[in-house]
């Protein structure tokens, strides 16, 4: 299945301006799958934020990064059940 969506609302939670998330996540029948998003606005300013996440058939995360570093990499995007798609976007 896939599902892309866009969301709007103060993301980085600081109480301050609304950034626009567009979503876009894929998985397989076993429940492994992928989601790629694209943040910008709010207080990003012009600053276009990138993030993939990547899941086992347990849910368990086995991939994570963002292009601003706001959590720590974790896994291979190797370890993905899906390739890597376009970012969504806004």
């Amino acid at each position: 299945g896939q599902l892309t969506f866009e969301i709007r609302g103060d993301l980085q939670n600081d109480g301050s301006l609304q950034e626009t998330a567009a979503i876009h996540s894929r998985w397989l029948t076993s429940g492994a799958g992928r989601g790629d998003a694209t943040l910008t606005g709010g207080d990003l300013g012009d600053l276009e934020v990138t993030a993939t996440e990547c899941w086992d058939e347990t849910f368990g995360r086995v991939f994570y990064a963002d292009s601003a570093d706001w959590q720590p990499a974790e896994g291979a995007e190797a370890d993905c059940a899906l390739d890597a798609a376009p970012y969504p976007s806004l």
